[in-house]
């Protein structure tokens, strides 16, 4: 689904003080968000600190998942419900092709097979031209 994220300098200025394990904390939890593995607001820390640290880069985090999911029209709330709809792109298919259609999921929800037939004509494509070489 999402490729890349800006990581500012301020989020470096306020994870500067940390130790290595809070540090490493802090930023699974910024990877999770980002790539939508868990939702902005399940995200807590046991330490004092970190929630801290995090509350400093909450909002600018919000404010980029935000433009990014009405750029590319995502209901960022639908992506954490349990049961999430189905979702069926109308696309025109060449006749023969089967569409998967699978619940929305965090690394991508839907494949498009080709027919059978057009799959058997490329192994015997593949066999002839290793004959030939041979």
């Amino acid at each position: 689904m999402r490729q890349a994220f800006s990581f500012y300098s301020h989020y470096d200025e306020i994870l500067q003080d940390l130790n290595d394990i809070e540090l490493a904390k802090i930023t699974r939890a910024i990877l999770d968000v980002q790539f939508f593995r868990r939702h902005i607001d399940s995200i807590t820390f046991d330490d004092r600190l970190l929630n801290v640290a995090w509350k400093g880069i909450r909002h600018s985090i919000r404010t980029q998942l935000e433009g990014y999911c009405a750029k590319n029209n995502i209901d960022y709330e639908m992506l954490f419900l349990k049961k999430a709809p189905k979702i069926r792109q109308f696309l025109p298919l060449p006749k023969g092709w089967i569409t998967i259609v699978t619940t929305p999921s965090l690394r991508g929800a839907k494949k498009t097979l080709p027919p059978l037939a057009n799959k058997n004509k490329n192994k015997r494509k593949r066999k002839n031209k290793r004959k030939r070489i041979i």
